[in-house]
């Protein structure tokens, strides 16, 4: 248990917020990665969970000032509406300076969790493994697997 903690924390310790970070995939449930729908580059496109593929420029993210940025236009990981509600999904949109729906913070007390500014965790919908499940926010549970995320 001890060692599964240190590796869930080792894999974050690369990873800051202070300062960007270049082309990272975020690993989910299934080692399954967060990709956008199809590399389409338009506001409000779906983020998923998709098979791993180096080089994919759809699973990548850089990490600048607690904004999740999606590699290709300068999108960031958004949330819909803002909602607070569990079952929100999450987009990408064009990343603007001070937007709260933009905000993430992987330095938290839930190792292994990716948390919206609102309260929230980023997790996989029904933990599903298979292509195409959608990313939502739900409330956070510690040890959840549909809820626990890595960077490579």
């Amino acid at each position: 248990m001890r060692r599964a903690i240190w590796l869930a924390l080792s894999a974050f310790a690369c990873v800051s917020f202070s300062g960007a970070s270049h082309g990272a995939d975020i690993v989910g449930i299934g080692g399954k990665c967060l990709d956008v729908s199809g590399g389409a580059n338009a506001n409000g496109t779906v983020v998923q969970m998709w098979d791993c593929q180096p080089g994919n420029i759809s699973q990548q993210w850089s990490f600048d000032n607690g904004k999740i940025v999606w590699m290709d236009n300068n999108k960031c990981l958004d949330v819909v509406s803002g909602g607070l509600a569990n079952g929100t999904r999450v987009q990408v949109w064009d990343c603007q300076p001070g937007n709260r729906n933009q905000q993430w913070d992987l330095e938290n007390i839930f190792p292994g969790q990716i948390v919206w500014t609102g309260g929230k965790c980023l997790d996989v919908s029904g933990g599903g493994t298979v292509n195409g499940t959608t990313v939502q926010l739900w409330d956070c549970v510690v040890g959840a697997p549909n809820q626990k995320w890595t960077i490579k």
